[in-house]
């Protein structure tokens, strides 16, 4: 009786492990890589990126942001730019090529404001914050 309640308990096991196996072969999955770059300075960036700060008053002034395509034979669809939360778009429904730059100016800016840049182009997409400086 021991014995076939052993062998029971072990087909049963079995039995289990088989359906998890056999349900597990058709689920999907998907594989998202973040990868780390080391920052290199502006001149050799893949992605240039400048900010002015100018005629500064009572803490706020007006920024100008240019943003330079230097990705090798990938241009970029959408440069997106939003500070202290304001978005700014600066490239839509176009293409910004390589050695190509793109420029805004925002007024009424305050300094220590937070800026988000976003970039995409084909299988390049390019994230970073900065902070508003007067100084």
């Amino acid at each position: 009786m021991r014995r076939r309640r052993q062998f029971l308990l072990g087909l049963a096991v079995a039995g289990l492990l088989a359906v998890v196996f056999a349900s597990a072969s058709g689920v999907t999955m998907t594989a998202d890589r973040d990868v780390t770059i080391g920052v290199a300075a502006n001149d050799r960036a893949y992605l240039a990126f400048d900010y002015r700060m100018s005629g500064v008053r009572n803490g706020t002034g007006n920024l100008s942001v240019t943003v330079e395509n230097r990705f090798p034979g990938t241009a970029l669809e959408a440069v997106d730019l939003s500070v202290g939360g304001r978005p700014a778009g600066l490239l839509w429904g176009e293409q910004l090529r390589p050695g190509e730059r793109i420029s805004t100016r925002l007024t009424g800016i305050a300094c220590g404001s937070s800026m988000l840049v976003t970039v995409r182009g084909d299988d390049v997409e390019v994230r970073f914050r900065r902070p508003v400086r007067c100084s």
